[in-house]
């Protein structure tokens, strides 16, 4: 159980030679922005370092923090942690050194840190809370049993953990976090912690508290360059963010059945899809294609279900894959390492899928839609079928060299092989769905060669509570609820135990990526 008295949450630790302050205190203290503009270069700089086996093109890019800070409708100055490497010498560093638990808040509103002081050389580290609301409890309701999908509680994620490489090994990394965490508990309504680690940071975050949250993949795996099997099917069309209808849609998908899936995100904000999930990206690794299904009678899908009352079927996608410049660094490293090895065969990644059936307003109006629920089977593996038709000429142009085998991986709970099998069963010129998610699973492909690695889980996910939870009892009858009191128990929960989630429930998805 965390409180106040955790020592992991000890705001006032000091480390001799750097005052640590927000963002906040420094934008305040100078009044202009140059502070943020020091921030992301020093995000840039460190994460922007060569990696021993990983070529130049692989490191994060200025951009993407970029566009994580000014396209966050929730960026807050005050939740983002900084040391200060303090010069040897100066006045703050005497004072510094004259007191144990001097920060730099008390210099910054003092305008001892001037703007033109903060140097990208300045910054020696810094962490950064992204406020976010994560679907992990159920929710009760009136007179016993369980509402679904979960209820979102809100969440510190813990992002930008950078150190410069000449500040390293001397517990700023340690000390910011604890701030951060001290700070998540002065709010009183953040219930946890997550993060998404580097390897080798790991056990810096296990020793604050923090338990790994592997989060399973499945893929699909077919050959390119050619078209997909021809199928009965309607035609996707990439999603276009300026349209209030494209935006309308995935957005009303989104609220009704990611919730379903423990360790999502909410996305109650209206500019968050607008300027997060939809604007470009500044990631130079990735190449991004959103793909949209509008709204069409369930029975262009799912012919069975033909009837005069059917609802209407909608689906979208947000697909990535190494970027031109990425994949041919990537080519390039395995070349330079082994000469007689051959090129890789790219994979793509399905950030999310959704497809569910869409109810009209009253009005009629189009852009108002009302999810009421996932999809069936047949109109699931249609409308998947559509989205890769419409995304992977984008992702893999004609122009590109072929590949013997394409995988395109998910979270596990977006791509559900049952799903798919009931689908061949329905729609047997959709039956390929089925082969490929078999071969993708580490099966013989078709043509008889080697099998497909299945794609690893993601095991760099880690969570930490903050505050005890109560989670009521799985089933009906008002059961006791469970109480959730521990880091490990938190872990426990979004794997599906002690609460019983189902089979597969649980993945966060790349596009709330922090």
């Amino acid at each position: 159980m965390t409180n106040h008295a955790d020592p992991d949450v000890d705001a006032d630790a000091a480390v001799d030679g750097y005052a640590f302050v927000t963002l906040a205190d420094l934008i305040n203290a100078t009044a202009a922005t140059a502070p943020a503009e020091a921030f992301l270069d020093h995000l840039g700089a460190v994460f922007g370092q060569p990696r021993p086996g990983r070529p130049p093109a692989a490191s994060p890019p200025r951009g993407l923090f970029a566009d994580h800070w000014h396209n966050d409708p929730a960026a807050d100055p005050r939740d983002v942690f900084l040391a200060i490497a303090l010069p040897p010498g100066s006045p703050e560093a005497a004072a510094h050194a004259s007191s144990a638990t001097t920060t730099a808040a008390d210099t910054a509103a003092s305008g001892s840190y001037a703007a033109s002081s903060l140097s990208t050389a300045s910054i020696a580290a810094s962490v950064r809370i992204y406020r976010r609301a994560l679907h992990l409890l159920p929710a009760a309701l009136p007179g016993g049993g369980l509402s679904s999908p979960p209820a979102a509680v809100p969440v510190g994620a813990i992002g930008d953990v950078a150190t410069q490489p000449t500040h390293r090994g001397k517990g700023l990394a340690r000390a910011l976090l604890r701030r951060a965490h001290a700070r998540l508990l002065a709010d009183g309504y953040v219930d946890a912690a997550v993060l998404h680690a580097a390897q080798l940071a790991m056990p810096l975050y296990a020793s604050l508290g923090y338990r790994q949250l592997p989060v399973p993949a499945r893929a699909v795996a077919f050959r390119l360059p050619a078209r997909l099997p021809p199928a009965s099917h309607v035609d996707a069309r990439p999603l276009r963010p300026d349209a209030h209808l494209d935006l309308a849609v995935a957005a009303a998908l989104h609220a009704r059945l990611a919730p379903a899936i423990r360790g999502s995100f909410a996305r109650p904000d209206p500019r968050y899809w607008r300027r997060w999930v939809a604007a470009s990206d500044g990631d130079s690794r990735c190449h991004i294609v959103r793909v949209v299904l509008p709204p069409v009678p369930l029975a262009a899908l799912d012919p069975a279900a033909a009837s005069a009352n059917a609802p209407l079927v909608a689906a979208y996608a947000i697909f990535d894959a190494p970027s031109p410049i990425l994949a041919a660094a990537n080519a390039a490293a395995t070349a330079a390492a082994d000469p007689t090895a051959a090129t890789a065969a790219p994979d793509a990644r399905v950030r999310e899928l959704f497809v569910g059936l869409l109810e009209p307003n009253a009005a009629g109006d189009t852009a108002a839609q009302t999810c009421t629920g996932p999809a069936p089977p047949a109109a699931f593996a249609a409308a998947l079928h559509a989205l890769l038709d419409c995304a992977l000429p984008m992702l893999f142009p004609a122009s590109a060299s072929p590949t013997p085998l394409l995988r395109v991986a998910a979270p596990a709970p977006i791509l559900p092989p049952r799903a798919l099998a009931a689908a061949a069963t329905a729609r047997p010129d959709l039956a390929w769905l089925a082969r490929a998610a078999r071969d993708a699973a580490g099966n013989v492909d078709d043509d008889g060669g080697a099998p497909v690695q299945p794609p690893p889980p993601d095991a760099n996910w880690m969570a930490r509570l903050m505050r005890p939870l109560r989670a009521p009892a799985a089933g009906d009858g008002g059961a006791a609820a469970t109480e959730v009191v521990s880091s490990e128990e938190l872990a426990g929960l979004l794997a599906g135990d002690p609460l019983g989630a189902p089979e597969d429930g649980f993945g966060f998805f790349a596009t709330d990526a922090f």
